[in-house]
């Protein structure tokens, strides 16, 4: 008996955690998405999406 509520306990767990991996999917695929959206309306309109430090060193670099 004590065997079975044990199962059942494990198989309720892993559904539970199955549910939350699956919500952290979907919002990681969605906060992807948003972002490539942002980089691809930045390259349209021309503004820099992402500056990396080199580009900034540069940039610092020039203005000294």
């Amino acid at each position: 008996m004590k065997l079975r509520i044990l199962n059942n306990y494990i198989i309720y767990m892993s559904k539970k955690i199955s549910k939350k991996a699956s919500a952290i999917r979907t919002i990681s695929l969605a906060v992807g998405s948003l972002s490539l959206l942002v980089i691809a309306v930045s390259q349209v309109t021309g503004n820099e999406a992402c500056t990396s430090n080199a580009y900034s060193i540069e940039n610092q670099i020039r203005l000294s």
